[in-house]
């Protein structure tokens, strides 16, 4: 054949040859995605119901942390303890719902209720099968972390209103061995990743307490306040992305001023925001505008007197269009 037939005969079959590689492409898209929600399932269980010793490194910017993190589950619920190996002492302590934060250097220590939520680890407030209509998830491949084989997942969002990510699993345990934020051009804005992991059978309790007794420390409880005019004064987030919904509201009293401030919780699933409420001072310069650090984006502004701030992992466009939204309901 000559080569000029042959590449007649070649473009005659470029369409066939089109037709099966995409479909092909849909089939394994899909099997994919499947297999991500499987491997995503698991890993949600294995966060909460595993024992593991681990550390784990906090890369935001220009910012390096260093964690070691101990969770055990038993019989009467989960129970952690967060220690940082770099920068200001710090050590948090959390059993079921309760947190203990222990602040060394301020000589202070804050208790306060908080629905329960693992330290490390993608949290799932709404079924993963609810997250995927706002998601496209996949198997990217496969890896080692902290020798470890793991799933690299990717996870898509089908708007601009939230960020990516990519998530390393371990193979045997399941649980998150990795995981980058990523913005839409798809520039990694923070990760984590255990440098070393271990998952033994049993983990004493002396692991689990804190190296430090707080003793003569100054301590301060968030415990629910009695009603009040300010604090029963209603306030509308008017605007949020597709699929957030409410799953936490609370009044807190700031520990130096004792200031009451509303706090509403908005997630999608996966990502979270934050709405903080709070009486501006008289006299006090407002603080407005964005502020970031890594995948974590505020956006301050005042409406009506009061001071609205909005932190979560979305893009700077959202929690600005998410403040700017924020009014007080009409009596």
């Amino acid at each position: 054949m000559k080569p000029s037939r042959e590449i007649g005969a070649f473009r005659s079959l470029a369409p066939c040859f089109l037709i099966l590689t995409l479909s092909a492409t849909l089939v394994s898209a899909a099997d994919t995605s499947g297999q991500a929600r499987a491997i995503l399932a698991k890993m949600a269980k294995a966060t909460r119901a595993n024992n593991y010793d681990g550390t784990f490194v906090s890369i935001r910017g220009a910012d390096t942390a260093s964690m070691r993190i101990i969770h055990k589950a038993d019989s009467r619920g989960e129970h952690e303890r967060l220690i940082a190996l770099t920068g200001t002492a710090k050590e948090v302590i959390r059993r079921n719902d309760e947190v203990i934060c222990i602040f060394p250097n301020e000589r202070s220590v804050m208790v306060e209720k908080t629905p329960q939520q693992a330290f490390f680890g993608t949290a799932w407030s709404q079924p993963i099968e609810q997250v995927a209509v706002l998601y496209d998830f996949s198997v990217l491949g496969g890896d080692r972390i902290a020798g470890r084989p793991a799933w690299v997942l990717g996870i898509q969002p089908k708007d601009a209103d939230r960020y990516s990510y990519r998530l390393w699993v371990d193979t045997s345990s399941s649980l998150l061995l990795k995981s980058q934020v990523l913005d839409g051009g798809g520039s990694i804005l923070e990760q984590l990743l255990f440098t070393a992991l271990e998952t033994p059978a049993v983990i004493p309790e002396s692991a689990l307490q804190a190296s430090i007794s707080g003793e003569g420390y100054t301590w301060y409880r968030n415990e629910t306040p009695q009603a009040s005019g300010e604090r029963n004064a209603r306030w509308e987030v008017g605007w949020l992305p597709r699929g957030f919904a409410m799953t936490e509201q609370q009044m807190h009293d700031m520990p130096k001023d004792k200031k009451a401030v509303k706090h509403k919780v908005f997630s999608d699933g996966l990502a979270t925001v934050s709405v903080f409420i709070e009486k501006n001072k008289e006299q006090a310069v407002p603080v407005q505008g964005y502020s970031a650090f890594g995948a974590l984006n505020t956006y301050s502004t005042l409406a009506d007197g009061y001071q609205i701030t909005v932190v979560g992992e979305v893009p700077a466009a959202t929690v600005r269009q998410i403040a700017v939204s924020v009014s007080a309901a009409a009596p």
